[in-house]
C-alpha cells in the first residue's frame, strides 16, 4: 500500500514576512525617490497635485506625511487649492479649518466613523466630518438629547437616567444655540457639545455671559464657513453636470456626423464644422439623455438636414 501523501506544510510567518518585505521595498523606493530630490522641487511637484491627491499621498509613508502635515507646508495645500476656481473666489476667508481637513471633508468619500469604502458618506459641514447614513443613526456621534450630549454619553440607550439641576438645564439649553449640528439642524454633535459643557461647568454667571458671547461669535463664523463649503459642493456638482452634458452631446453629434459624412462628403474642414454645429443645435441632440444613436433618430436628423 503506497504511503499517504501529506499536504505540504508552509510556514505562514515566512510567507507573511515575504509579503511585508515586498511592501517595505516599494515604500523604500518611494522614500528614496523623494529624499534624493531637492526640497524646493518636491514642494513644486506636490503643489500641482489636486487636494484629494495630497490627502492620499500623506497616507503612503511617514516621511511624506511629515512633509505635508508640517506647518511650513501649508503653502503646498494653498497652491493645490488655488487651482480650483471656486477656492480663489471664496475659500480665502476660511480660518477655522485646516487645509488638509478641508480637502478630506470636501473630496473624500469614506465614512470617518466606519471607514467603509462601499458606502456613500455625506459631509457634515459644521462638524467637519463625513458620515454615512448608518453611522448618522447608530454610531452615537449625534443626538437630539442635549442633556445626554452634555454628559458625553456615546449611546443614548446606555447609562443611568440623567439628573440635572434646573440651572444646569437652563445653561445647556443656551449652549444648544452655539453647538455644531448636523446638516439637518436636528442633531447635536456629542463631542463638541460635551466639550462646551466641560468648559462652562465651573463658571459663575458673569464669566459665563462673556464666554458665551465669544463662543457665539465663533459659531457664527463656523456657520459662514459651512455655508461656503455647501456652495462649493453645489458648484462642483453643477460643473460636473455641465461637463457630462457637453461630453454626451459631443459623442452623439460625432456619431451622427460619421454616418452623415458617408452620404454627404464635404470638400473642406469648414464644411465639416458647419455640419457639426448644425447637428449639435438640433433639438433631438439637445433632448436625448444618452449617447446612443438609433436608426430612427438618425433618419429624423437626416430628413431635417436634406430638407426631405
Amino acid at each position: 500500500m503506497p504511503a499517504i501523501k501529506k499536504p505540504k506544510e508552509t510556514d505562514a510567518g515566512e510567507e507573511d514576512g515575504k509579503v511585508m518585505k515586498a511592501d517595505k521595498e516599494n515604500v523604500g523606493r518611494l522614500q528614496s525617490f523623494f529624499s534624493s530630490m531637492p526640497e524646493d522641487i518636491v514642494y513644486e511637484i506636490l503643489g500641482n497635485v489636486e487636494p484629494i491627491g495630497l490627502v492620499h499621498i500623506s497616507r503612503t509613508t511617514k516621511t511624506l506625511r511629515k512633509i505635508l502635515l508640517a506647518k511650513s507646508a501649508r503653502f503646498i495645500w494653498l497652491e493645490s487649492f488655488a487651482n480650483i476656481e471656486f477656492y480663489r473666489r471664496k475659500f480665502t476667508s476660511l480660518d477655522h479649518i485646516s487645509e488638509p481637513r478641508l480637502a478630506a471633508v470636501l473630496f473624500e468619500t469614506r465614512c470617518n466613523a466606519c471607514d467603509n469604502p462601499y458606502t456613500t458618506s455625506l459631509p457634515q459641514f459644521e462638524c467637519c466630518i463625513r458620515l454615512c447614513v448608518y453611522c448618522m443613526k447608530d454610531s452615537g456621534l449625534f443626538t437630539k438629547d442635549t442633556a445626554r450630549a452634555a454628559l458625553g454619553w456615546i449611546n443614548e440607550s446606555s447609562g443611568p437616567d440623567v439628573n440635572l439641576s434646573q440651572s444646569s438645564r437652563d445653561r445647556i439649553a443656551k449652549l444648544a444655540t452655539i453647538a455644531p449640528k448636523s446638516n439637518s439642524k436636528e442633531l447635536y454633535y456629542v463631542k463638541s457639545f460635551h466639550s462646551l459643557c466641560m468648559e462652562c461647568v465651573e463658571m459663575n454667571n458673569k464669566d459665563f455671559a462673556s464666554w458665551y458671547d465669544s463662543k457665539k461669535r465663533h459659531y457664527e463664523e463656523v456657520k459662514e464657513e459651512a455655508q461656503i463649503m455647501r456652495e462649493f459642493v453645489a458648484w462642483r456638482a453643477h460643473v460636473r453636470a455641465a461637463e457630462w452634458e457637453n461630453g454626451r452631446r459631443s459623442r452623439l453629434a460625432n456619431k451622427i456626423f460619421e454616418r452623415l459624412r458617408l452620404e454627404w462628403p464635404c470638400d473642406s474642414t469648414e464644411g465639416d464644422d458647419r455640419v457639426i454645429e448644425w447637428i449639435k443645435k438640433h433639438s433631438i441632440v439637445r433632448k436625448r439623455r444618452d449617447s446612443r444613436l438609433t436608426d430612427r433618430t438618425y433618419e429624423r436628423i437626416r430628413k431635417d438636414m436634406y430638407g426631405e
